[in-house]
């Protein structure tokens, strides 16, 4: 640090250059590096733009042959069968049709395929009372056979505390 400081002192533009920390900065130099920087930045900014271009029909296309296929599956149509439809019609030129009208037609293509075999949609699981006793569905089901509110139900099984037990503490 000491030879450092001395440098400065001294003012010898020789001494100070061989300390890189307090070199004085070319700002010619800087200036000619920095725009070469910006230049390579922006070649490679012009060519991201050009694919980024092409990218999003690509995204976009994938999308809504994602929704058909699912929108197929949600009425039954069998998986590889709604993809199958679903391809086609975005070949066919799907692309320029809203989704509802191009998931009908991927829907009669499937039909007409011969796609009698709808699989099974899959239902809701039914709404049967568990049997456990900690449940609070079956607690506050036992509540109001008995004409308690759910409240009163889930206090007296102590899933709900009286705040004023909470805060006095007994001794």
């Amino acid at each position: 640090m000491r030879p450092m400081l001395n440098a400065l002192r001294s003012g010898d533009p020789e001494e100070i250059a061989m300390y890189d920390d307090i070199r004085p900065v070319d700002m010619e130099e800087c200036y000619k590096r920095y725009k070469a920087m910006l230049k390579a930045d922006n070649a490679s900014k012009r060519k991201k733009d050009i694919v980024s271009v092409e990218a999003p029909v690509d995204n976009q296309k994938h999308a809504t042959v994602e929704d058909i296929i699912a929108r197929l599956k949600g009425v039954g149509i069998e998986p590889e069968i709604a993809k199958q439809c679903a391809q086609e019609i975005m070949k066919a030129g799907g692309e320029k049709l809203d989704i509802k009208t191009a998931a009908n037609e991927a829907l009669v293509l499937a039909l007409r395929k011969g796609s009698t075999k709808i699989a099974p949609v899959a239902k809701a699981s039914s709404s049967k009372m568990p049997e456990e006793p900690e449940d609070l569905r079956l607690i506050t089901k036992e509540g109001k056979v008995s004409k308690k509110t759910s409240y009163e139900s889930l206090q007296e099984k102590g899933y709900i505390k009286s705040p004023l037990d909470e805060l006095i503490v007994k001794a």
